[in-house]
């Protein structure tokens, strides 16, 4: 606590947790929905609330991401999440998310270490995360075109 304290009061504003698992799910799922869909449709991140469906969409992915967590022992609140995101959101409304600008410099994205985590969880759980899913397939044929310019079948 006196770390906390002492960077808060320097400027660092700092937050002590006493659940930082659940901490770093949070902060994950809300990556899984901002990144990939600021990502496919090229808007900063104030632009995500004017998306048609963007809330029905927010939704579907956090859905998948808290039944994963459940399923690794990790209790989360979806209603709560859904309140953070959109106040990340609003707090980072300008903002560019790192996987727009990573399309912006032609370089792979952390789709894998986001929604593809949670599609491999899930995969490993036999549970949906179709969204998490198709999501993380756009990206990464996204990927192939900007990094290679060209897309190959196989």
């Amino acid at each position: 606590y006196k770390l906390a304290r002492y960077l808060t009061e320097h400027g660092i504003e700092t937050q002590v947790s006493n659940d930082i698992v659940k901490e770093i799910y949070i902060k994950a799922i809300i990556n899984c929905v901002v990144n990939p869909i600021t990502a496919l449709t090229g808007v900063i991140n104030g632009e995500l609330l004017k998306l048609p469906r963007f809330n029905e969409i927010a939704e579907e992915i956090i859905n998948e991401c808290v039944e994963v967590a459940k399923h690794n022992a990790v209790m989360l609140d979806k209603h709560f999440i859904l309140t953070k995101l959109r106040d990340v959101i609003v707090k980072t409304s300008l903002n560019k998310s790192s996987m727009l600008q990573d399309f912006e410099k032609r370089k792979r994205t952390e789709i894998r270490q986001l929604n593809g985590w949670i599609v491999k969880k899930a995969e490993e759980l036999r549970i949906n995360a179709s969204s998490n899913k198709l999501l993380a397939s756009l990206i990464e044929l996204r990927e192939l075109k900007l990094i290679s310019n060209r897309v190959d079948c196989d």
